[in-house]
């Protein structure tokens, strides 16, 4: 993975992996978002500065990151605000150095390939 300078959303278990994931692919990651809609009481994630809700993302500014959230329903709710509040937001794969892809597997947007995956040929 290129270095980017990324944005991730969640608090949660997904987000530890993730910011996992990411460190080890050097990339330079900005903050956290929180996806709750109301104020954030947390200033920081696994030292991570909280930047603030999904909602507040064209005051933020950055327009690359991950989704980090377990729930499917949720992840797609989120995922469908970022695209209203920034059409040209680019979401980033967060894949472990450690994953086998097959030559010709192809891997969409938007995906947290975790630890000692291996990804065969379709």
């Amino acid at each position: 993975m290129k270095i980017k300078s990324v944005l991730v959303f969640g608090c949660g278990g997904q987000a530890k992996v993730t910011l996992d994931i990411l460190e080890k692919c050097k990339c330079e990651i900005v903050g956290i978002v929180d996806i709750m809609d109301n104020a954030t009481v947390q200033k920081e994630f696994m030292s991570y500065e909280i930047l603030g809700t999904h909602g507040e993302l064209p005051q933020i500014g950055i327009k690359c990151g991950i989704l980090a959230i377990g729930d499917s329903y949720i992840r797609a709710k989120v995922m469908k605000k970022i695209v209203t509040l920034v059409p040209d937001f680019e979401f980033i794969n967060a894949i472990h150095p450690s994953v086998q892809i097959a030559s010709n597997a192809e891997i969409g947007i938007g995906n947290t390939i975790m630890a000692g995956v291996s990804i065969n040929s379709s």
